[in-house]
């Protein structure tokens, strides 16, 4: 595996930003990365280094909650080496995320 990907995709109607942070030896100007998407859209952030050690995503619905996600140690929590974030809720009712990965 050369580096991890992180997919989003929003099945709802929240606008969602997306940050990615970790740590990296190889490649530490890469951190952290960033997008926006909305319903109906789907988003990669790729090219995570493969060394990459505590990575953090997070996904802040707008006029919605924060979600958090913590792999200190991606290769071996993420061995597929990428995670997919199901983004659910109709605003302004309760949301969800599910990961899959």
């Amino acid at each position: 595996m050369n580096s991890f990907s992180m997919i989003f995709e929003d099945r709802g109607s929240y606008p969602a930003r997306c940050k990615v942070t970790f740590d990296s030896a190889s490649e530490p100007s890469k951190s952290p990365m960033n997008c926006q998407l909305t319903g109906g859209q789907v988003k990669p952030l790729e090219g995570i280094p493969s060394d990459a050690l505590n990575l953090i995503v997070e996904i802040q619905l707008i006029l919605g909650p924060l979600y958090r996600y913590e792999y200190a140690t991606p290769s071996t929590e993420l061995p597929r080496g990428k995670a997919k974030f199901d983004i659910y809720g109709l605003w302004p009712g309760p949301s969800r995320v599910e990961v899959t990965g």
